[in-house]
């Protein structure tokens, strides 16, 4: 498996059609996120900055992505993460490899947590702040 990064100036259209299809709702709100981010991002807009997708793949096939930014629209400048990993590969490790990714390039992140997400994010070291920062990650060893 290998995750690719991409910014907001090179993400191509294929790659931000599958995740608006693959996420926690086809109308939801991390569609509306990431309509809203490419618009301001390539707009050249400050409300999101260092915006990164983070695209994980295993032979040919995406399993699952995530999004790292700091976001002046609604947190003065907080760093934010978000994912989604498909169903089928779930619990083996790929949502792991994402936010390992993410912390890399940009350390202790905010999360929005939901029930989808809790889990994976407290066994990754979220803390009661809503901040995580992938501490557990180094001892984890990907499934997939």
């Amino acid at each position: 498996m290998y995750v690719k990064t991409y910014s907001i100036k090179n993400l191509p259209k294929e790659v931000y059609n599958w995740c608006c299809r693959h996420n926690y709702g086809v109308d939801g709100y991390m569609r509306e996120f990431l309509v809203h981010a490419i618009r301001f991002g390539r707009q050249g807009k400050e409300k999101l900055k260092d915006l990164k997708i983070y695209i994980a793949h295993k032979n040919g096939r995406r399993m699952g992505w995530s999004i790292a930014y700091r976001d002046y629209y609604m947190y003065s400048g907080k760093k934010m993460y978000q994912s989604y990993v498909l169903p089928t590969f779930r619990r083996k490790g790929v949502g792991t490899r994402l936010l390992k990714k993410a912390t890399e390039d940009f350390g202790i992140l905010g999360v929005y947590v939901h029930d989808e997400s809790s889990d994976f994010f407290s066994s990754n070291g979220l803390t009661e702040s809503g901040k995580i920062s992938g501490k557990k990650i180094s001892k984890k060893k990907a499934k997939v």
